[in-house]
């Protein structure tokens, strides 16, 4: 008997289930800065763009009031430079709880197998 791996025995419609209520977390969030952008000047298609290219929503809604104000594109890279030290932050904190046999190689070779048994 092959023992079927997550990936088999989890089903697509059991992921958009799980997935449902961070989803409509996301929209509220999404609908809110997009107000509040056209509401400071933007235009729908500008705030549309901004949401694309930025990866955190602390970030999308700190550029928006450095843009609001007019600040330089140094004011905007540093914001987003100490909002996005957290994920720093963040990495050395989950670094120190690890396992020492959880190494960079070994995370590649167990994505590939994964990936195998998965084909």
């Amino acid at each position: 008997m092959v023992k079927k791996t997550v990936l088999q025995t989890y089903s697509f419609r059991e992921g958009l289930r799980d997935g449902l209520p961070i989803a409509l977390g996301y929209l509220t969030v999404a609908f809110g800065f997009g107000l509040t952008a056209v509401q400071a000047g933007l235009y729908p298609l500008t705030a549309l763009i901004l949401s694309l290219i930025n990866e955190t929503s602390a970030g999308q809604t700190a550029g928006l009031s450095v843009i609001a104000a007019h600040g330089t594109l140094i004011e905007m890279a540093l914001t987003q430079f100490i909002i996005n030290l957290r994920y720093s932050l963040m990495a050395i904190s989950l670094s120190q709880r690890v396992d020492a046999s959880f190494t960079v190689p070994s995370r590649r070779s167990s994505i590939r197998r994964s990936i195998c048994r998965a084909a």
